[in-house]
């Protein structure tokens, strides 16, 4: 995980092909709980392995990299992916479409099958950057959730769906 009190009261990190969930208390700041997200964040992407990011709490862009970048090279930033909203209405929305780190869902109950379309072929990308080493999925429900409120079937269906490809 990048946190040597985490790995071991896991017994030794993640074990490849988990599903695992950090459930937030809700006086349970984002910051605190970037301290067991942004470790395992940095330590994937310093061993040139991949990530996929959606960030809780409406965090963007600018702010995932503003936090990441003091602890890693340039170059390790390669195999990052954030995913984030596209709303065309945003000042910002042309410096963020042309970001190399950044994968635009669309948001809605009606795209939810296009966004997942979009996250799982990110997937699949950044495991053939990386030789097919293990993807590690840092997902926001709570973004999630807001997102997709329309259609909570779907995006439950669409969690279960992530779980079993994790195990595969």
């Amino acid at each position: 995980t990048g946190n040597e009190d985490l790995d071991k009261a896991l017994g030794g990190g993640f074990t490849r092909g988990t599903y695992a969930v950090i459930v937030a208390d809700t006086n349970v700041t984002l910051k605190e709980i970037r301290l067991f997200t942004h470790p395992a964040i940095c330590n994937f992407l310093s061993q040139g392995l991949g990530v996929l990011y959606l960030p809780s709490g409406g965090t963007n862009l600018k702010e995932v990299l503003g936090e990441l970048r003091p602890h890693l090279q340039l170059e390790d930033l390669e195999n990052l992916r954030v995913a984030e909203e596209f709303k065309s209405d945003e000042p910002t929305a042309k410096e963020i479409q042309m970001s190399p780190y950044v994968v635009l869902l669309k948001g809605g109950g009606n795209n939810i099958d296009a966004d997942t379309y979009m996250l799982f072929n990110t997937l699949t990308e950044l495991k053939n950057m990386t030789g097919d080493k293990p993807v590690l999925r840092v997902m926001g429900y709570d973004t999630m959730e807001s997102k997709y409120s329309e259609a909570p079937q779907k995006l439950h269906n669409e969690i279960g769906f992530a779980i079993q490809r994790t195990r595969a």
